[in-house]
């Protein structure tokens, strides 16, 4: 991971509205939880770290998103990419979506009937792929 001296101006803005951690990863699942905002500015770290979670190859990722405290159009679609990108390598995808910030924005633009939802990760990890 880079260092702060190491990104732009607008780059170390984005990883301080962002936290991005793959810690929870495990042999067949990757995990990548993800907090504060998701906006114009944050989406290509989101979408890093989820390009980086499907080049395991594991047969289940699950995006937590419980730690987001705002969902912008932008981040809706990196989310829509990862599920087609998702698809394409035949991983399951799956949202933890519990909290009103991340759930509502699926729902209202018919997002929520695309993704695999759940209300926590341990639900996410323990449903069957």
């Amino acid at each position: 991971m880079a260092t702060a001296g190491e990104y732009s101006e607008d780059q170390a803005r984005a990883a301080a509205l962002i936290d991005l951690d793959s810690a929870a990863s495990t042999e067949s699942a990757g995990v990548l939880k993800v907090g504060g905002e998701v906006d114009l500015l944050t989406t290509p770290l989101l979408k890093s770290g989820i390009a980086e979670q499907l080049a395991s190859s594991r047969p289940l990722l699950v995006i937590d998103l419980s730690g987001v405290s705002f969902l912008g159009s932008s981040g809706l679609a990196a989310l829509v990419e990862a599920h087609e990108a998702a698809q394409g390598k035949g991983t399951t995808l799956r949202l933890v979506a519990g909290n009103r910030t991340v759930f509502r924005p699926l729902a209202t633009t018919g997002l929520s009937t695309l993704f695999d939802l759940r209300e926590t990760l341990e639900e996410a990890l323990a449903a069957p792929i």
